[in-house]
C-alpha cells in the first residue's frame, strides 16, 4: 500500500512538474512575444521621434532663411510674373523718358537636371537720346534679377524727321516653374 501511495505521489509530483514546465514554457513563448511587440513599438516611437524633431529642424530652417530666401528668389521671374517683369524692364525704360516696345518674348526649357526654371528671353526696343540709352543699359544690370543682356545693338535711325537712338536687346533671365 506504501509503496501504491508513493508511486500515486511520484506521478502527482511528475504531473505537477511537467504543467509547471508547460507553463513556464507558454508563460516564457508570451513573453517573448510581448518583449518583440515592445521592441518594435519602442522603435516605431524613436523613428517617429527622429521624424518629428527633423520636421521642426526643417520648419525652423525655413523661418531662419525665410528673408534670405525671399532675397535669392527675387533674383528669378517667378511662375505668374512673365507680364510683371516685361513690364518692369518697360517701366524702368519709360522712367529715364525712352520710347519702350517688347518685341519678342520666348521661354525654353533648360537643362533637364534644373528641372525646375526655364530660361525667359525677351527682345526690347528703346528709342530716346544717346544718353538715355546708356543709362538704361545701367538700369538693367542693377535691376534685382540675375539676368543676362545676350546682345545689345545701338544705332542711330531717323525717326520722323529727327535723328534719335535706337537700342534693341536680347535679354535672358532665368523663370522658374
Amino acid at each position: 500500500m506504501r509503496s501504491r501511495k508513493t508511486k500515486l505521489i511520484l506521478i502527482l509530483i511528475i504531473a505537477a512538474d511537467i504543467a509547471s514546465g508547460l507553463s513556464l514554457w507558454l508563460i516564457s513563448d508570451k513573453f517573448w512575444q510581448l518583449r518583440d511587440q515592445i521592441v518594435a513599438a519602442k522603435n516605431e516611437i524613436n523613428v517617429a521621434k527622429n521624424q518629428d524633431v527633423y520636421i521642426r529642424f526643417i520648419k525652423k530652417t525655413l523661418e531662419d532663411t525665410g528673408e534670405k530666401r525671399a532675397v535669392i528668389d527675387r533674383y528669378f521671374v517667378g511662375p505668374d510674373e512673365v507680364v510683371t517683369f516685361i513690364k518692369e524692364l518697360e517701366a524702368s525704360a519709360k522712367k529715364l523718358g525712352l520710347t519702350a516696345t517688347t518685341l519678342s518674348v520666348g521661354i525654353e526649357s533648360g537643362d533637364e537636371t534644373l528641372s525646375y526654371r526655364e530660361n525667359l528671353r525677351v527682345a526690347l526696343k528703346t528709342l530716346g537720346s544717346w544718353d538715355q540709352i546708356i543709362r538704361f543699359v545701367d538700369t538693367l544690370g542693377n535691376l534685382p534679377y540675375h539676368l543676362t543682356v545676350n546682345s545689345a545693338d545701338l544705332s542711330l535711325i531717323e525717326e520722323g524727321k529727327k535723328m534719335v537712338w535706337s537700342g534693341v536687346y536680347e535679354i535672358n533671365v532665368i523663370k522658374l516653374k
